[in-house]
Formats: C-alpha cells, structure tokens, sequence
C-alpha cells in the first residue's frame, strides 16, 4: 500500500512540475518559508538546490517555533511554515490560518545530552543530572522552544524537574542553548542530536530515550494567506522527495512521509 501510495505521490509531483514550473522558470519566483531553527543548515541547502534546478528563490525565516507562530499570527507575509512540533500548527489550524489539507509530518529527531569536547562529564542515566558536580545544564525555554518543551517533559517525567530547576539556563531557541554548551557557559545542555551534527566542539554525552517524551515531530503546511499557493504546494511536495530524504538523512533527521 505504501508503495503505492509513494508512485501516486510522484505522479502528483511530476504533473505539478509540468503544468506550473514552465511558468515559474521564466518568471523567477519567490517563496517566505517560516521553519524551526534546528532545520536551518538542511533547509538552506534544500533551498539552494531548488532554486538552482527550478529557478525560485527560497527565502527562510528561522527562528524558535512559537516566536514563528506568533509573527504568522500577526500577518507576517509568509507561503510555508515547518515547526518542530505539532502543538504550534494546531495553534494556527484552531485559527483557519492554514490550509488543513496541505499539512503533513515530515520529520522527526531526537534528543540528547550534551557537553563541550574539552568537558570530562559522563552520564549513565537520566538523574545524574541531579549531581551536585553538575552546576549548569542549558535547555531552550519550555513553552517557546520546542526543543524545550520536550525537555522538560522528560524531566518531569523522570521527576527532575524540581530538583534541577535552580541548575537550568533557558535558550530562547535551540542553537541559542547550543552556544550555552559550546562557550562553555553551561556543563551540559539537552538539544536535538541533528544540533551536533553541525557542531564541531560538541559532545554527546547521553541519548535521551524517546519514551520520556512525547514524539518529535517537524509538520509543514501552506499558510492561508499566501498569494503563490500552487508554486508553494509545489514546494511542499519536493520536500517529501527522496533527493530531499537523503539531504535530511545527512543532518541526522529521520524521515516521516512513508506514515
């Protein structure tokens, strides 16, 4: 079934290309796409690609997802948005803001405990964050940052949450919280494995089982207001290529369009 529902997948892509990109060839389009930060170096390297073979110039927005939500919320000029969570787009699919339909998941990530290269900490388990040789771990701001957010379920879910609280430094996006670690301002930090990916002098130092929170997950969805709907969805179907798949796959994103 999934098989075939991959060939129909690209036979809506390759119709969209034969009716719609003749046109945007020679008229050199745009496209605001508003994505989660943690996505940047993929995207703008998705984008570039895509603005070579097609001829559309991707302009990206990047930013921690909720700050996201809000600008689009206010009537920032925007075609696409990808969060790093379900929980801002149902925020504007509540407010008609997208258009249901268009909206898939497309990634998921994981995260993990990390630490500057130099650093000489070790974790065995979750709550040895509570160790008193740790003094600072930095997280993204729960409620604004999706990386955050997750965060701070497992540490609730793991009952660490009050006893660290004193210890915790709040990023206002994921790399924000990244640099904590990489400046060595922080011991440790909990961030997105991908993060690492494109880090030179970080460490990690535990994987986080994906059971202590809830599942990470990167939807995308056209935005109402857009004016180039049709080159947009166009966009969104490239996004769920394989050519993009293996660009994802290389910054350590795991693939979600065969759900």
């Amino acid at each position: 079934m999934r098989k075939g529902l991959k060939v129909l997948y690209f036979v809506v892509y390759f119709i969209y290309y034969i009716l719609f990109l003749g046109c945007v060839q020679e008229s050199n389009d745009e496209l605001s796409v508003f994505a989660a930060i943690s996505l940047k170096e993929a995207l703008s390297e998705i984008g570039s690609v895509y603005t070579e073979r097609h001829n559309v110039k991707i302009n990206y927005n990047f930013g921690a997802s909720t700050t996201l939500q809000r600008q689009i919320e206010k009537g920032a000029s925007a075609d696409i948005y990808i969060p790093a969570s379900s929980h801002q787009m149902d925020a504007l699919q509540k407010q008609t803001l997208i258009y249901p339909s268009s909206r898939k998941d497309i990634l998921t990530n994981e995260l993990v405990v990390v630490t500057h290269q130099e650093n000489g900490f070790s974790l065995e388990e979750l709550k040895n964050l509570a160790d008193p040789i740790i003094d600072k771990i930095a997280i993204g701001q729960p409620g604004i940052v999706p990386a955050g957010t997750y965060t701070k379920e497992v540490l609730v879910q793991q009952n660490l949450w009050n006893k660290i609280q004193s210890k915790l430094i709040f990023g206002n996006n994921v790399r924000s919280t990244l640099a904590f670690v990489s400046t060595r301002n922080v011991d440790l930090g909990i961030v997105y494995q991908t993060d690492v990916v494109i880090s030179d002098n970080i460490k990690i130092v535990l994987d986080i089982p994906p059971k202590t929170h809830s599942q990470i997950r990167y939807p995308v969805a056209l935005i109402k207001g857009t004016t180039k709907k049709q080159l947009a969805e166009l966009f969104i179907l490239y996004l769920r290529s394989d050519d993009v798949t293996d660009i994802f796959t290389r910054y350590g994103f795991t693939n979600l369009t065969s759900e």
